[in-house]
C-alpha cells in the first residue's frame, strides 16, 4: 500500500480516511522527479484506489511544482513555512535523570496525557488558517484540530506542554519526536483569546526548549500556513530561524 524511493514516497493516511471518508494518501516530492515518475505515480494512486492525495513538494522544487499538474485535478492548497531553532544540550550530572515529565514554572511537559477540556475548548476556536478550510471538498474541516488534538490525548508518541493557571490551561502546545529522536516538531500550538499577548506562547516554547534540551534534542522544528504572518513574526521573535519552504498540493480523482 506504501511506496518509497529516493525520488518520492507514497503513504496511505489511516485518520485522514476516516476522518473525511474518502480514502486518502500523502504523496511527498522528497526530491526533483522525471515523467516516468508521473507514470508511477499515477499507477500507485489508481491501484490503490486513493480518492484524496495530499502532495507535499518539498522545499518547493520549481520543477516538480510544473510536472504536478499532469497528474490531474490539483490546485495548491498551501505553501508551509519551516521553521527551526538550535538547542544548547544541557551537561547532566553523573545519575542525573529526566523522564517525561517536566515542570518549568507554570508550564508542564507531559506525554500519554488524559482527556482535558481546557485544552480541547482552546483547540476549538483558535486555530483560524488551515489549508484544510480551503478545500471545499473536504466535509467536516472546520473540526480537523479539535479531532487532532482530542486524538493526541492518551498517547506515549504525544507530548502535551500546557500553561497552567489557577488550575486552568491558558495555553498548549502538541508536539512529537522525529524519527532520528533529537528532533522534536510542534504539531499544534495556541493560546486562549482572553489572555493572549500575555507571553504565554513564548512560555510554552521556553518549557519545550528546556525539556529538549535536558533529553539530548538538538532542535525543534514548527511549520506555519505563508499567510500566518503573526505566527511567523512570533517564532522569529523566539529565535526560531527559516529553513525552507513546501508547497501543498490536494489531488482529487
Amino acid at each position: 500500500m506504501n511506496f518509497n524511493n529516493d525520488r518520492f514516497s507514497l503513504k496511505f493516511l489511516e485518520w485522514d480516511t476516516g476522518f473525511f471518508g474518502v480514502n486518502s494518501a500523502k504523496l511527498v516530492l522528497k526530491n526533483e522527479i522525471f515523467n516516468k515518475d508521473i507514470e508511477s505515480i499515477e499507477n500507485q494512486i489508481s491501484l490503490n484506489g486513493y480518492e484524496f492525495v495530499t502532495v507535499v513538494n518539498v522545499n518547493n522544487n520549481a520543477h516538480n511544482n510544473r510536472l504536478i499538474y499532469r497528474l490531474g485535478d490539483v490546485f495548491l492548497a498551501d505553501v508551509n513555512v519551516q521553521f527551526e531553532k538550535c538547542i544548547n544540550v544541557m551537561e547532566l550530572e553523573c545519575g542525573e535523570n529526566f523522564g517525561v515529565n517536566e515542570d518549568e514554572g507554570k508550564v508542564v511537559v507531559s506525554n500519554n496525557v488524559s482527556f482535558n477540556g481546557d485544552i480541547l475548548g482552546i483547540s476549538q476556536d483558535e486555530f483560524k488558517y488551515s489549508r484544510f478550510f480551503v478545500d471545499r471538498n473536504l466535509i467536516n474541516s472546520n473540526n480537523v484540530y479539535l479531532e487532532w488534538t482530542r486524538n493526541s490525548f492518551g498517547r506515549e508518541d504525544k507530548f502535551f506542554a500546557c500553561y497552567e493557571e489557577e488550575n486552568r490551561v491558558d495555553g498548549f502546545v502538541i508536539f512529537s519526536f522525529g524519527d532520528k529522536m533529537d528532533t522534536l516538531i510542534i504539531e499544534l500550538i495556541a493560546v486562549r483569546s482572553e489572555v493572549q499577548g500575555n507571553g504565554i506562547g513564548s512560555s510554552l516554547l521556553s518549557g519545550i526548549e528546556v525539556y529538549a534540551s535536558r533529553n539530548l534534542v538538538h532542535s525543534i522544528r514548527v511549520g506555519t500556513q505563508l499567510d500566518n504572518i503573526r505566527a511567523q513574526n512570533f517564532y522569529v521573535k523566539n529565535g526560531f530561524k527559516h529553513i525552507y519552504n513546501n508547497s501543498i498540493y490536494h489531488l482529487w480523482r
